[in-house]
């Protein structure tokens, strides 16, 4: 099981930082996001659960509108896996999953992601890109891990 922290430097972080979606309150928003322990179903996807109709709606609406931040993020998929069964690639890959997600929530603010903070990241994940049901248990384990982020913030 990896620790919040290693979730924020070895996978958060890098992925954002190479899909030119770098900013602190996103880092933090993903990091204490990502549920790495819950189990996989046929409808949630990755650490981030995903839907597969979100997933292509991101490729659809989003990312085929500017090709060099698509390239950034097919950039990071397998080539055979993503081509074969593209949900799975948000399960396999953690990096890809947060790729996807930035995007995602970035496709529902309607403006660069750079310019939200962290409240306004909540807002959007949680009531305009989850499941209802599966909002509820995403809010109560991000809530959880911030309030011990709190305690103990990421390491510079």
């Amino acid at each position: 099981m990896l620790s919040i922290q290693q979730i924020h430097d070895q996978i958060v972080q890098p992925t954002l930082i190479s899909v030119a979606l770098d900013s602190r309150p996103l880092t933090t928003f993903l990091s204490l996001s990502m549920m790495p322990s819950i189990a996989q179903t046929n409808e949630l996807f990755g650490p981030l659960q995903i839907t597969s109709d979100l997933h292509r709606s991101v490729w659809d609406n989003h990312l085929a509108l500017d090709p060099d931040k698509a390239s950034a993020v097919r950039g990071l998929a397998s080539q055979r896996r993503f081509l074969e069964t593209p949900d799975l690639e948000l399960n396999l890959n953690w990096g890809y999953a947060v790729a996807i997600t930035a995007n995602l929530i970035e496709m529902r603010s309607r403006c660069s992601i750079l310019e939200l903070n962290e409240p306004e990241l909540e807002t959007i994940w949680f009531h305009q890109c989850l499941q209802e049901h599966h909002a509820k248990i995403a809010k109560d384990y991000y809530m959880a891990r911030k309030s011990d982020h709190r305690r103990r913030p990421f390491a510079a």
